[in-house]
This record gives structure tokens, C-alpha cells and sequence, in this order.
């Protein structure tokens, strides 16, 4: 709150494995030293700007796809999946329509409608963490628009599967 001020904080923090077992405390060297890194929040209640996100506890879904950023012609989106240490590749699809249609042969619920003609597309896997990244510049004809996005686990395209997240949607 007060800029880079002595706040009495400790210099620790605390590292999670991906199914949130604790793996300990570590710090930067002695107290009261403090240090800073720039970070990108993603979270449950934060979608980027313009943003919506729906189909939360769908059944079967369990990654998760946020966003950073703003939906506005110009400036980048950013889009992240979590996926639970799930190896194969994050594919990311969008439509013009929503469905809710659970899959029982997959144990997903599909919350995107036909898949538009630029999906699914790959997206990048994070080198640091469990999950993959996409960044989008929102084109100015979009802006209006209502579209709407999921994340998928799956070997390969055309996707077979293996996991799903919730939705996001634009406006």
C-alpha cells in the first residue's frame, strides 16, 4: 500500500503442487529483505474486461480457462488454461452460439455451439506451470460481436476429448 515501504511482512511464500499439496515455505534470504516480480492474475471472478465466464461445475469439466485483458479492438486477450496435469495439448474453440450438451462418451459438457472457422487452435504450453496460454489481438470488427469460447484437452485435431473447462464469453 505504501509503495516499496517496510510493510513488517515476512519474506516468504508458499509453493503448491498441482493438486494443492502443500511442498513448503521458502524465502528470499533474511529478514527483513523484500523483493518484488511482476505476475498476470488470473482468477474465478476476474475475467478480462468485457468478458463473461459461464458453465462453471459443468459436469465432467474439470480445466479451468480464464482471461486477461480487455475485449476491445487493439489490445491483446490472454487466455489460460489450467489443466490439472493433464499432458496432452489445450486447445482453445470459439463459436457464435452457446450449447450446454453433456457428451457421456467423453464425461464432458460441450458449452460452445458449431465451431467457427478459425478454431480450434492450438494453444502454447506454459514452461513454468500446468497450464497453456493463447493471446488474441482482438480485431475492431469483433468488438460487438457475442462470442464464445472453451477450453479442450485433447491428443489432436479434429478433438477427441479427454478434458473440457468452462466458457467465456464475449459482451
Amino acid at each position: 500500500m505504501d509503495g516499496n515501504g517496510y510493510t513488517g511482512t515476512e519474506n516468504a511464500f508458499d509453493i503448491y503442487d498441482p493438486s494443492n499439496g502443500y511442498c513448503g515455505t521458502f524465502n528470499f534470504g533474511g529478514y527483513p529483505l523484500w523483493a518484488t516480480w511482476p505476475a498476470e492474475l488470473f482468477g474465478g471472478c476476474d475475467p478480462a474486461r468485457g468478458m463473461t465466464y459461464y458453465g462453471i461445475g459443468a459436469k465432467g469439466n474439470n480445466a479451468c480457462l480464464y482471461t486477461l485483458g480487455k475485449w476491445a479492438g487493439g489490445p491483446w486477450l490472454k487466455f489460460m488454461m489450467r489443466k490439472w496435469g493433464a499432458t496432452e495439448p489445450g486447445w482453445l474453440v470459439a463459436s457464435l452460439k452457446d450449447t450446454n450438451q453433456y457428451l457421456p462418451q467423453c464425461d464432458i459438457t460441450r458449452l460452445v455451439g458449431h465451431l467457427g472457422s478459425n478454431t480450434p487452435v492450438m494453444m502454447d504450453p506454459h514452461p513454468n506451470g500446468d497450464f497453456d496460454i493463447y493471446g488474441v489481438k482482438v480485431p475492431p470488427y469483433a468488438m460487438s460481436a457475442r462470442i464464445y469460447f472453451q477450453g479442450v484437452i485433447s491428443q489432436s485435431n479434429p478433438l477427441v476429448p479427454i478434458e473440457a473447462s468452462n466458457g467465456v464469453y464475449s459482451n
